[in-house]
């Protein structure tokens, strides 16, 4: 997760990058983080992009704008 904020707030793509990690920390949200556990820094869940990678569609699940 926090690879993809500070790729976004340096304007920076995260393509290129092992998605190996992304996909394990999706799967490990999307099978623990429900709506009622999400707090305050994950927010509902947000529509990805099409052809999104691995950290942009783990973005978009936390809750962030992709």
């Amino acid at each position: 997760m926090h690879t993809w904020d500070l790729a976004a707030a340096l304007h920076r793509s995260t393509g290129a990058l092992d998605p190996t990690p992304a996909e394990h920390g999706l799967a490990f949200m999307q099978a623990n983080l429900t709506d009622d556990n999400r707090g305050p820094a994950f927010g509902s869940e947000q529509p990805a992009p099409q052809g999104a990678d691995a950290y942009q569609r783990l973005a978009a699940f936390a809750g962030r704008s992709v």
